[in-house]
This record gives structure tokens, sequence and C-alpha cells, in this order.
């Protein structure tokens, strides 16, 4: 499996083994959705953020994408506090799918 997780940052990291560095290709037009909740709610979320691109017209063009606005650890993360949620519930991930509309047969 390949996972890879994206961290803004303000200024380019020296990059090495086990980490590198990189820059998450543009995307022309996403599917969003905004998730607030603990994990548990995130396939959910994301079964009706694909219902939506399939009903809508559009088709995935490309990987998953989820974007941590607020999120609830159980051990301490050096992260600014706006971006710690006090507890699961209060998390708030955005979903993000790459699209590109359905061509007409």
């Amino acid at each position: 499996m390949d996972v890879e997780i994206a961290v803004p940052v303000v200024a380019p990291l020296a990059g090495g083994a086990p980490v590198q560095t990189g820059t998450l290709p543009a995307v022309g037009l996403l599917a969003c959705l905004l998730h607030v909740g603990d994990d548990s709610g995130l396939g959910q979320a994301c079964a009706a953020l694909h219902r939506w691109i399939a009903s809508n017209g559009y088709t995935a063009a490309g990987p998953y994408r989820e974007c941590y606005h607020r999120y609830c650890a159980d051990a301490p993360l050096a992260l600014p506090p706006a971006f710690i949620a006090s507890h699961p519930a209060a998390a708030i991930i955005e979903l993000q799918v790459p699209v590109v509309p359905v061509r007409a047969a």
C-alpha cells in the first residue's frame, strides 16, 4: 500500500529516507465534502461524496484526499491549538476527489 500524507509548510524542507518532500499536483476541479465528527463516520461520508459525484454527471479523476482542518488525537501533537479538536466529535475533515465531467455517449 502506498500512503502519502500532506502537511502544509511555509518553506521548503530537506527530504530524505524515510520522509520525501514534494508538491501536490494541481487539480482543476474537486468535489468536496466537509465531515464534522470522528473518524468512524468517514466511510459513510466518502460514500455520500461518491454518490454525489455520480449523480451530478462527474467521475473521479485522481486520488482521494483528506484534509484535516481540526483533528483530535490520543497522543499530544506539535500543532497550533487551532488545529486540534477538543474531542473527536469536533474534528473537521474535508474529503476531496478530483473530478471531470462524464462525456455524454
